[in-house]
């Protein structure tokens, strides 16, 4: 066998070993597979929990996240407020790829909403949007103006991080 054969043969070998390893989940997207599964079935602490990793994961690497979306969608509608104020703040977190629709169900949180938690955790996500959450200035405002001084703060910091303004 000639060297030049034997030096395709391990070529191939390396490629498809290669191959195989890129096919195989990393650990990051097998986190991200517990993670959204435990919103499906969790406590609302393990929900929780789980949510700040998806966030945290989605900012390390935005693509990892792309798969748990809907999940996190869905925990929007959780019973817990806590739940559904993580949920916001990590949808915004992901740079999630229909920012549109995220971005109305955003305002629509901060706008309905009776629970203060639930409304802050819509800021957190719409600010972390940054400008592609540029619709929700106005629902910011008024949330602003309808806070006392100290949740005030949580709004105009989102409304800073959106428009790109100190003041």
């Amino acid at each position: 066998m000639s060297k030049h054969r034997i030096a395709t043969i391990v070529c191939v070998i390396l490629l498809g070993g290669g191959i195989t390893l890129l096919a195989a989940p990393t650990r990051e997207e097998a986190e991200v597979a517990k993670y959204a599964g435990t919103l499906k079935s969790g406590t609302t602490k393990e929900k929780v929990s789980a949510l700040k990793e998806l966030g945290r994961l989605g900012r390390i690497n935005v693509s990892l996240t792309k798969a748990a979306v809907p999940d996190i969608v869905k925990a929007l509608d959780d019973k817990d407020p806590k739940v559904r104020a993580e949920a916001a703040h990590t949808l915004g977190a992901i740079d999630p790829e229909d920012k549109a629709t995220v971005v109305s169900k955003l305002v629509k949180m901060l706008k309905d909403e009776k629970d203060l938690v639930v409304k802050e955790g819509a800021a957190l996500g719409l600010g972390a949007m940054g400008s592609a959450a540029k619709d929700a200035l106005g629902p910011l405002r008024d949330a602003q103006k309808a806070a006392d001084k100290k949740d005030a703060k949580t709004y105009q910091a989102a409304i800073m991080s959106i428009t790109g303004k100190t003041k």
